[in-house]
């Protein structure tokens, strides 16, 4: 066997009502798998790992001295990175818990690294000297940065990194510290409100500089790194860097899921990466859901992906959009098989997915591109922009708080 994601035929094709061999080619295979994840938080997509293979040994004939013996050889092969140290700790125990061998920590412990794993250096901090800068309140500093050695190629990759922009956000911050300034919707009464606590608090105004300081120089090194040369455009959005290295430390046989915002294979700003990833035939399945039954403790309105990737033996993938449940992917309606000369048929410009809902809209879209001249060959003269923005122009936005009739 060559990739793990391979080993769901084995599962399902195991009698539950016998025990069945498991060929030693197999066995052979399991001891050599690594897996990663880059964010791991508490460990809950590596303790899924090790609950994938208990499920294959119990329908398999292998006595519970070998069953312990693979769990703890595929635990000291997963390797987890996060730049929350608590968290990382939480999961280094349950997953020594998970394969019921505490006493295992020190082989699990050597493949876990404290660090913001978009933080690249020559040299790695201590340990202690990571914690201290982490409890200071820090999650892009200098000292947090992995070690360019322990970017390993990997077998399977799986995880849902962090969906944001790396950014300083004001009202986030501040609002950590100041209820008026949480409640302040106009960029120009939260200024305001913002400075007046910076006055008052001095220590926090100054760790504020040093937090923002330290984004910047993070943007500034993440902008200039090659390792990120398919994402690092325009404003940098972890998820699409997290994918970036995810593709790039996979082994030739290895497989990545990862559970993203969508707009990694919708928005134009992720096309370099996606085309990338579209012509060279590593996309096998995109599942594209609609945050409407609060799967996640965020908008209703809100659309992520769980993106599989690998090496296809064609140019051709699974897609299935606006899902709500898990339940929706036993659907067959709800599943196309497209390929990157789709997409460029119906996006030339950028190459990226259109949101559709089944088979008959998609079709009509590659239809309707095959049969008409593109906008820009018809109208090449004009040009699309934006006319208010209201955060940024809520200065010249007049606000009326009594209307008098």
């Amino acid at each position: 066997m060559t990739l793990f994601f391979e080993l769901n035929y084995n599962i399902e094709n195991l009698s539950s009502s016998k025990k069945t061999d498991i060929s030693k080619e197999l066995l052979d295979d399991l001891k050599e798998i690594t897996f990663a994840d880059f964010s791991c938080g508490g460990g809950i997509f590596l303790l899924e790992v090790i609950s994938y293979f208990v499920t294959l040994f119990e329908k398999s004939n292998l006595n519970s001295t070998e069953k312990d013996v693979l769990l703890v050889n595929i635990a000291k092969n997963i390797y987890a990175y996060d730049v929350d140290c608590i968290a990382l700790e939480v999961a280094k125990i349950l997953l020594t818990l998970k394969i019921n061998q505490t006493s295992s920590y020190s082989l699990i412990n050597y493949n876990f690294s404290h660090c913001n794993f978009l933080l690249h250096s020559d040299f790695e901090e201590s340990s202690f000297e990571k914690q201290k800068i982490f409890s200071s309140g820090f999650i892009y500093h200098s000292k947090l940065s992995v070690d360019n050695k322990n970017l390993k190629k990997v077998d399977v990759i799986l995880g849902n990194p962090p969906w944001e922009k790396i950014r300083f956000e004001e009202k986030k911050f501040y609002a950590l510290y100041d209820n008026i300034i949480s409640n302040a919707h106009f960029k120009s009464s939260r200024t305001k409100e913002i400075r007046k606590l910076k006055e008052k608090n001095i220590e926090l105004a100054e760790f504020a500089n040093s937090f923002k300081e330290e984004i910047n120089l993070a943007k500034a090194k993440l902008k200039k790194d090659s390792f990120f040369n398919l994402s690092h455009k325009g404003e940098l959005n972890t998820y699409a860097l997290f994918t970036d290295a995810a593709y790039k430390l996979k082994t030739k046989r290895g497989v990545i899921g990862l559970v993203l915002k969508s707009s990694i294979v919708t928005s134009q700003v992720n096309k370099l990466l996606f085309n990338t990833l579209s012509k060279s035939n590593s996309l096998i399945a995109i599942y594209d859901f609609i945050n409407r039954k609060k799967i996640f403790n965020i908008d209703s309105r809100e659309r992520f992906c769980f993106l599989l990737l690998g090496n296809s033996k064609t140019n051709s993938f699974s897609v299935s959009m606006n899902l709500l449940d898990c339940d929706d992917l036993n659907k067959s309606k709800s599943t196309v098989i497209l390929s990157s000369s789709d997409l460029f048929l119906i996006n030339p410009l950028t190459g990226m997915l259109p949101n559709f809902s089944n088979k008959d809209e998609i079709n009509f879209l590659i239809r309707v591109s095959k049969n008409n001249p593109y906008f820009e060959d018809v109208y090449d003269d004009v040009k699309f922009g934006r006319i208010v923005h209201f955060t940024s122009h809520s200065a010249f936005i007049t606000k009326i708080k009594h209307l008098k009739i």
